[in-house]
């Protein structure tokens, strides 16, 4: 028993000094360097991956910055192509307007002031102004036209250049109209009905259908008779009135038409 305690205390000893003078030489330079040499392996693949982290989030940093400036420049350029296809089509239509209105003053032989829509008013009876006026001759109850021969209003005060314009469609809008061919179906067209007008004052009986033609009746000083007004789209007739109330579709465009012209009276 006592040789074995003898051997445990040797032993723990032998451990007690190794430790000691592995303690001292932890703390000598050289072998700081050595130990350093040796472990600075297992540093290495973790500096690199910290590295290239660094550096591919700059990189995806500096793409995501290039691609938003991409992506601006894109919008910017379809921007431009859009207000340069808006503006084309907009001359397109100016330009097909005036010559359906040409075409319509050659075979008429009617002398036509041809004008542009410069403003839409917001207030529905407030018509449109139209870039021509007195110093080009136009009247008050001139009828506009748009296309051939399609009525779009009349002249409702003019100044020295601009014109305001009523549509058919516009509440203060009064005028004859009557079924092509047919004088027995003469009555009065107003506005103020939404994008229909109404004809009203049209005999009980009267030969008016569905889809008739419905045109100027010449009744009006200035309006001559036949431009084109709108179908008829609905008949509204009770058996205990004297007259028919017609519904009738515009074929003028009241909000796009760019082209215009004001028929002129005869002197």
């Amino acid at each position: 028993m006592r040789s074995s305690a003898v051997v445990w205390g040797m032993r723990i000893t032998v451990v007690v000094v190794a430790a000691v003078f592995l303690l001292l030489l932890t703390r000598t330079t050289v072998v700081r360097g050595i130990a350093s040499r040796t472990f600075s392996w297992l540093e290495r693949p973790f500096t690199v991956v910290a590295d290239e982290t660094q550096g591919q989030a700059e990189i995806i940093f500096a793409t995501r910055q290039e691609l938003i400036r991409e992506l601006q420049t894109r919008e910017q350029q379809v921007l431009q192509l859009a207000q340069t296809a808006a503006q084309w089509e907009a001359a397109q239509q100016e330009r097909d307007e005036a010559l359906a209105l040409l075409d319509y003053a050659a075979s008429a032989e009617q002398h036509l002031v041809s004008a542009r829509v410069r403003v839409r008013a917001s207030v529905e009876d407030a018509g449109v102004i139209i870039d021509v006026g007195r110093v080009d001759g136009v009247s008050v109850g001139e009828p506009v036209i748009v296309e051939d021969g399609v009525l779009y209003g009349v002249v409702a005060e003019v100044f020295s250049h601009t014109s305001r314009v009523l549509r058919l469609t516009d509440p203060q809008m009064v005028l004859g109209g009557r079924v092509l061919g047919d004088e027995g179906t003469t009555g009065i067209v107003e506005g103020g009905t939404g994008p229909v007008v109404s004809m009203s004052f049209v005999p009980q009986g009267a030969p008016v259908e569905l889809s008739s033609l419905v045109v100027t009746s010449g009744t009006d000083p200035l309006v001559p008779a036949g431009l084109v007004i709108g179908l008829v789209n609905a008949i509204e007739e009770d058996p205990n009135a004297p007259f028919l109330t017609v519904r009738i579709e515009p074929l003028a465009d009241m909000n796009r038409a760019r082209v215009v012209g004001i028929v002129q009276s005869p002197l």
